[in-house]
């Protein structure tokens, strides 16, 4: 009785497991870089420790952890997966929002009475990234006569329609 756990007590072989995962966490930090420049580095998921074959020669053990992080299933990885590719998608979106801009600058003209100014490029591209960013859904602006509308369509990508009106309206 005097080695029950339920009594507070913990067996005798309580301290030769706490030697095991003391070794086995030096183990995993040697073999992580920390041992000799010619000992291989042994790629660790960041999230739940799994350890994968090296396929690559990595730059340092950082690298090396980033690569089996990217390709570990454990549930924290997927997530972190995810976020990558949100973000990868936002840069993407970004860049395709910076060269519409570009692309539409033609449209705006002296005789449609809006000059394309880096002020208007900022505000258009600044309405574009919240958009892209879900801030707001659609941004509808217009210059004079020249209407724009930036939004999303099912697929995620950036939609930017341009109107010019030439004002004729008659009311009775």
């Amino acid at each position: 009785m005097t080695n029950n756990p339920l009594n507070g007590y913990q067996p005798e072989y309580a301290d030769a497991i706490a030697d095991a995962q003391e070794h086995n966490i030096e183990h995993a930090k040697a073999s992580q870089g920390g041992g000799s420049p010619d000992s291989p580095i042994l790629p660790t998921c960041r999230f739940c420790g799994r350890q994968i074959l090296p396929v690559d020669k990595y730059a340092d053990a950082e690298a090396a952890n980033e690569a089996a992080t990217r390709q570990c299933d454990c549930p924290q990885t997927r997530e972190y997966q995810a976020e990558l590719e949100r973000a990868e998608k936002r840069e993407k979106n970004i860049n395709k929002l910076r060269k519409a801009l570009d692309d539409v600058s033609a449209y705006f003209t002296k005789e449609r009475g809006v000059e394309y100014t880096d002020a208007l490029y900022n505000l258009l591209f600044n309405c574009g990234v919240a958009v892209i960013d879900a801030q707001v859904e659609k941004a509808n602006l217009n210059f004079g006569r020249v209407k724009v509308a930036i939004s999303t369509n099912s697929k995620g990508a950036i939609v930017i329609a341009l109107a010019y009106s030439d004002g004729f309206r008659v009311e009775v």
